[in-house]
């Protein structure tokens, strides 16, 4: 299927198409579309649905029954949705665990039809740890505002022998933080009620990661010299050894400290941070899929005289895409901080 206007890529839909799109026996009013992506480090999982209909294009999706099944056997079902938070289709969510090797199976039972996708689970990749690497001043295209930023480079190690076929998706960046104090002066004193001698805090900060600098996530014939590729997918096509290490800039530095004025006169504060990267294995079909929606989805504007583009599905009795991911979490520690507070009055 092909065609000529940009979608938006946050929903996943196959709308504005140029050639007739085939519909399914017993859906000719309505087409059922059915996307996801799961992951296995989540335990709740949103099912997304919506209408095609000819010629209004994008509508309500009908009522349905979406099961979750692992392996054969049904882990949830139900009939109970809510408007998807950032678009126009319906939320299905169930609750499901499944692993590397597992087969998934969604099913969505409509009045007309039954809409159906199974996947396995591939193998979770395999990370090391990563290094934070030197701050460097580049050109970033914000959606069509150009502008010079300081950004943090961060190599992250992945193992994946050359031409093993594997397709990946960089998840999420973040770091986990505890701070605690190890001496304060007041302890002992008659202001010893004010001390925070063994205080112990902890806090998170999510990591905005760019990956343009990177030519493992570019598509051929494009360069996502984005503020942020939507998906993040990429696949081991340029890798040429045993492992790659992937070349990520980041919006910040990945540690946390005391905001200004947070460590008083007196104290002394340890601050150990973990830099945590989630990386997700994917289909290479699901590779083909997402890739083919972010290229669309880099596109601000409609034009056309952009290459028309192909996107597959797997759900038999619909359309869409049912993304399985098989995640792994890697967690760096980072050499703990001290910070002691002003006594040169």
């Amino acid at each position: 299927m092909k065609k000529s206007s940009i979608i938006a890529a946050a929903l996943m839909i196959l709308a504005g198409c140029t050639d007739t799109v085939p519909i399914p026996s017993g859906m000719e009013d309505t087409a059922l579309l059915m996307n996801a992506i799961i992951s296995s480090a989540d335990s709740v999982h949103h099912i997304i649905l919506h209408g095609s209909k000819n010629p209004e294009g994008i509508v309500k999706a009908p009522e349905a029954e979406v099961s979750f099944f692992v392996n054969g056997v049904l882990a949830d079902a139900t009939s109970s949705h809510q408007r998807e938070k950032y678009g126009i289709g319906e939320d299905y969510q169930l609750k499901a665990r499944f692993t590397a090797g597992d087969t998934v199976r969604v099913e969505a039972l409509f009045e007309g039809g039954c809409a159906t996708a199974e996947v396995i689970v591939p193998e979770a990749p395999v990370t090391g740890p990563v290094k934070q690497l030197e701050m460097i001043s580049v050109p970033v295209n914000d959606y069509g505002n150009v502008e010079e930023r300081d950004l943090w480079g961060l190599n992250i190690p992945l193992s994946d022998p050359a031409g093993a076929g594997n397709s990946y998706r960089l998840a999420k960046i973040d770091v986990q933080c505890e701070a605690e104090c190890i001496a304060d002066d007041d302890e002992g004193t008659e202001y010893a009620q004010y001390s925070h001698l063994g205080k112990i805090e902890r806090s998170s900060l999510d990591i905005v990661f760019y990956t343009f600098m990177d030519p493992v996530f570019k598509s051929p014939g494009h360069d996502f010299r984005y503020a942020d590729a939507e998906y993040s997918v990429f696949n081991d096509r340029l890798f040429d050894g045993t492992t790659r290490n992937l070349y990520i800039l980041t919006d910040k530095k990945c540690e946390i400290g005391p905001p200004y004025g947070k460590v008083r006169d007196g104290e002394v504060w340890v601050y150990r941070n973990k830099v945590r990267v989630l990386m997700e294995s994917i289909t290479p079909e699901a590779f083909r899929y997402l890739n083919a929606v972010q290229y669309d989805g880099a596109y601000d504007l409609i034009s056309i005289t952009h290459v028309p583009t192909h996107y597959p599905s797997n759900v038999t009795g619909g359309l869409g895409y049912l993304v399985v991911c098989s995640a792994s979490l890697t967690e760096t520690a980072l050499e703990p901080k001290t910070y002691y507070g002003r006594t040169d009055y």
